[in-house]
């Protein structure tokens, strides 16, 4: 059985990314139990749950198609993101790929993508020699599931009303300039008496263009030659003077609308978009307690940096201190000066600066680099408990 499968770098609400964050995945029903989830397309490996992220914050799963409610923490972190779809039906070309089949039969075997009805929902086979695999619609009120042999991709709407009946098969033709929109239309036209009567709907086509310049809607009068139509409905647009006209069924009534499609993958950022380039210096590792240094890491800026401009920081640490504060300078020590008019602080007890009342502050007159600068991270004051492991992100933008 083919799985769908779900992937992402873990982030925190700044952009920070969370590496091996915890991940909890669970199905959007009632009791939100946990999911199964597995390693593999195959659905061959079990995959724990939860599962960490790498050390770089990617995750991975395989699920059956479904809603999902994924979870990740990273020490105080968490973040939760609701009725996340997870499904193949995003894999596939809707343009050819569905073969509808009709309504489900218990005696038909079906091959990947053939298309069915089942209790006012429709469905897609996840893959070949699907026989005997009743689509699921569970609850009350109906509600369709997709698992490993179905999955749901909308409802059937209501078949529209019958169309009201022409008043007979004649076309007629003519060359009127008239330019296409809504109201009342008059045409003179080529042929006299084509039988139609007061209240029939009429279709008028360009000749050049049918399919995209055309207007319909129901005949007001009509005489000899003299044809009047209140039109619509229309496609297209200009004037044209190449009609022809021909008997339109009238309308019938909008069904309902289906279900929401899963959404698309993120389309590539514009053109004008700013460049970003975002910086993680490691100062220590998760076990070395953190102590007063200025300068303890260094970062020269490549030629690429020339002329950016920093214009976010943040900092965490692996395991909080406690008892006074944690202070943080950037310093261009090329130029000797510091990148920040306030330091970033982390509280005690807290893991980052993302939840601090003094995040830091960057000195609009010193946050630019340039090629060769070296850029220092200061460690002005530390907790008289120490935090363990520390990461500094730096982010800076083109002009």
């Amino acid at each position: 059985m083919t799985m769908a499968r779900w992937q992402s770098t873990i982030v925190d609400g700044n952009g920070n990314v969370l590496p091996a964050a915890q991940i909890t995945v669970r199905r959007e029903i009632a009791g939100a139990p946990l999911a199964s989830i597995y390693s593999d397309r195959a659905g061959a490996t079990p995959l724990g749950n939860p599962f960490a992220a790498d050390s770089e914050g990617f995750a991975a799963f395989h699920a059956a198609g479904g809603a999902y409610r994924i979870t990740a923490q990273l020490g105080t972190v968490s973040r939760t993101w609701r009725y996340v779809p997870v499904g193949l039906v995003a894999e596939r070309d809707f343009a050819d790929a569905f073969l509808p089949r009709g309504a489900w039969a218990g005696g038909t075997t079906y091959a990947q993508n053939d298309l069915v009805s089942h209790e006012g929902f429709a469905f897609v086979s996840n893959g070949n020699g699907n026989f005997g695999n009743e689509p699921q619609v569970t609850g009350s009120p109906a509600a369709p599931v997709s698992d490993g042999d179905w999955t749901h991709i909308g409802t059937v709407g209501t078949s529209g009303a019958d169309g009201a009946p022409g008043s007979s098969d004649v076309t007629g033709t003519s060359t009127s300039p008239v330019a296409i929109g809504t109201g009342s239309k008059a045409f003179t036209l080529a042929e006299t008496d084509r039988g139609w009567g007061v209240g029939a709907r009429l279709r008028a086509s360009s000749s050049a263009s049918p399919s995209t310049n055309f207007m319909e809607g129901v005949i007001t009068s009509y005489s000899v030659a003299a044809l009047e139509v209140l039109v619509d409905l229309i496609g297209g647009g200009g004037t044209h003077a190449d009609w022809t006209f021909s008997i339109a069924g009238q309308r019938g009534i909008q069904g309902e609308q289906g279900e929401q499609g899963e959404q698309g993958e993120q389309g590539e950022s514009g053109a004008n978009a700013p460049l970003i380039v975002s910086l993680q210096v490691y100062l220590a590792n998760e076990n070395v307690v953190i102590s007063n240094a200025a300068g303890g890491v260094a970062y020269r800026a490549p030629a690429d940096l020339n002329d950016f401009r920093m214009t976010a920081v943040g900092a965490s640490v692996v395991t909080p201190g406690t008892t006074g504060n944690l202070d943080l300078q950037v310093r261009n020590a090329t130029r000797g000066v510091a990148m920040l008019s306030t330091a970033m602080r982390i509280e005690s007890g807290e893991g980052g600066t993302q939840t601090s009342a003094q995040p830091g502050t960057i000195d609009t007159a010193n946050d630019d680099v340039a090629t060769g600068d070296l850029i220092v991270i200061d460690v002005d004051t530390v907790h008289s408990s120490p935090p363990k492991g520390l990461i500094v992100d730096l982010k800076f933008e083109a002009p």
